[in-house]
């Protein structure tokens, strides 16, 4: 979060799984079971964070823990962070 409060794209790509990243949507800064996760290529997330600088967005602390059970995508490490 550090990375990408600082805009360092460089720095975010280093520290993203090859396949990408699986995000969550959010409905008013709460997860909601009836909106889905997207997949996002690296191609793809590089985008979303040049329209994060451009946008100013900033992100708060927070918390990541290994989910107990393995998603439908197959990866091995499966983190979700809030």
């Amino acid at each position: 979060m550090a990375a990408r409060n600082a805009y360092d794209a460089e720095k975010v790509m280093s520290l993203v799984a090859d396949d990408g990243v699986t995000a969550q949507l959010m409905n008013d800064s709460a997860t909601d079971p009836n909106m889905g996760g997207v997949q996002l290529n690296r191609d793809q997330l590089a985008l979303a964070l040049k329209a994060e600088r451009l946008y100013r967005v900033k992100y708060e602390s927070f918390k990541c823990r290994r989910d107990p059970v393995r998603v439908w995508n197959g990866g091995d490490a499966q983190v979700s962070c809030s």
